[in-house]
């Protein structure tokens, strides 16, 4: 576990905070972590497995500070091409921007689209 908590990016705020803050930071990740590794359902896989990992889409809240908007359309056709070949959609990091966009439910509704299918592509791991 230590490994893993040393390789979280704490950012500059927390550098700048006292020693004993940075440390009670760090276990509590490592406790966090370590609870959420418990807990995780392994999800077998072999070299038939179909997985499409996605990461840094940052969708917003469809403004024009949104990253995701303009390739918005090129993303579902590519997850329609997924889902109509049998993959599992799986997102690895920055999908949505909520340090920008402090509500999730306008990210939802500016990008109602994807999530759609989302939660069709994720369906298929559980089921």
């Amino acid at each position: 576990m230590t490994a893993l908590t040393r390789g979280i990016t704490t950012g500059t705020l927390l550098q700048q905070c006292p020693r004993s803050v940075q440390l009670d930071f760090h276990a509590l990740a490592a406790k966090r972590l370590t609870e959420v590794f418990k807990a995780a359902e392994e999800v077998p896989f072999d070299d038939t497995s179909r997985f499409v990992f996605f990461s840094d889409c940052h969708r917003g809240d469809n403004s024009r500070a949104d990253a995701f908007a303009i390739n918005e359309n090129l993303f579902l056709r590519a997850l329609g091409y997924y889902h109509r070949h049998g993959f599992t959609y799986i997102e690895v990091g920055d999908g949505d921007e909520l340090w920008k966009n402090r509500r999730f439910c306008d990210v939802r509704e500016a990008h109602g689209r994807a999530f759609d299918l989302f939660q069709v592509l994720c369906h298929r791991l559980w089921c």
